[in-house]
């Protein structure tokens, strides 16, 4: 399964600041960073899709953001809608994307999105190194937003998720870590035991939709053990009788 855009540009950000030839390759092809597209105003970020032959203005962006899950999806669309080839456009065919990501970003940034999900995660992982208790209020952000994407495009499978999410980390792997995260920060937050039993019960019914034998299915058994180790920590002690 490959990366998205959003994953790939991440590495390709880390490779610019380790590597600077890299960076020389890059503008050499012409193409762009995200961080590129994010200097540029909103009228320089609309001039790259319209002077393309693109259309697009804020209220065009905030019809199209309901009814895709990703700025990327959106760009695809966009180039095929508009019968344009990469060859055809005057720019690399990724500053689509970057503007698209751009744009959505300021324009609809409340509405949830891929990228938007694959960077809390990412941060997230960053901040438990130093703050758990953030990066459960992070996760926990991110598992929201997760679970409003997962309904509103109607996937099958959690798997199915995972693959158009691709990011650089698997939603099953990461929902272990969230899960395992919250059980550490519950040491110091014992409320936070409602929160991982919650997440368990979530993904046990994300895994149900599973079928023969997929990453997510395999995850089933454990996490039933676990919710029932969970409620059994949970539970209120019956008084004995007298």
């Amino acid at each position: 399964m490959g990366l998205s855009k959003a994953a790939r540009n991440r590495l390709d950000e880390q490779l610019v600041f380790d590597e600077p030839e890299f960076e020389e390759l890059l503008r050499a092809d012409g193409r762009p960073l995200l961080s590129d597209g994010r200097c540029l105003r909103e009228a320089e970020l609309v001039e790259k899709l319209t002077g393309n032959g693109i259309a697009m203005d804020r209220a065009w962006l905030w019809k199209l953001s309901r009814e895709f899950p990703s700025s990327e999806s959106l760009a695809h669309w966009l180039l095929a809608h508009h019968e344009l080839s990469a060859e055809q456009l005057r720019i690399h065919v990724d500053w689509v994307w970057v503007a698209v990501e751009c744009l959505w970003e300021r324009w609809c940034s409340a509405r949830a999105r891929f990228e938007h999900l694959e960077q809390t995660i990412h941060e997230g992982y960053v901040t438990r190194e130093f703050d758990v208790a953030e990066a459960c209020r992070m996760w926990l952000q991110a598992w929201e937003q997760m679970q409003r994407l997962y309904g509103r495009f109607r996937f099958d499978t959690i798997d199915d998720f995972d693959e158009c999410l691709a990011g650089l980390v698997s939603v099953p792997a990461w929902a272990q870590d969230l899960i395992a995260l919250l059980k550490l920060a519950a040491e110091k937050n014992p409320a936070l035991i409602y929160e991982r039993t919650r997440i368990c019960e979530e993904l046990a019914e994300f895994c149900y939709d599973c079928f023969g034998e997929t990453p997510s299915a395999e995850l089933l058994e454990p996490l039933q053990n676990e919710i029932a180790r969970s409620r059994s920590q949970t539970a209120t002690p019956t008084r004995r009788a007298a």
